[in-house]
């Protein structure tokens, strides 16, 4: 599955991947939700400055489905910010591709 890109675009998928998790789990499961936003921030050690923005909002143990969305939104606002940064825009675009492309093929797949 990595095979596909480069290695400074795993991470990037990874955390698209963690991201769609969130975003169908979030009204069922708001608990899963953020977790997987926790994971998509957390998926380089250095990053730790973003997950804390997720991780320590004083959220209670059990998020509300509110506390979810507003998560994946935070989420998808700091993958924004590095798809702005010059070192990371490139890989970020490759990692969309392939997710992008692996997305569609799975959804062809469940409605043959």
């Amino acid at each position: 599955m990595y095979a596909e890109i480069s290695n400074n675009a795993v991470p990037f998928y990874k955390a698209l991947q963690d991201i769609w998790c969130a975003e169908q789990t979030f009204t069922g499961s708001p608990n899963n939700a953020v977790w997987s936003c926790c994971q998509a921030v957390g998926f380089i050690h250095n990053l730790a400055r973003y997950d804390q923005r997720l991780r320590y909002k004083s959220l209670r143990s059990d998020p509300s489905v509110e506390e979810a969305k507003d998560a994946i939104t935070d989420i998808k606002s700091i993958l924004h910010e590095f798809d702005e940064h010059p070192k990371c825009s490139a890989f970020i675009k490759e990692a969309k591709e392939v997710y992008d492309k692996l997305l569609k093929a799975n959804t062809e797949t469940l409605f043959i």
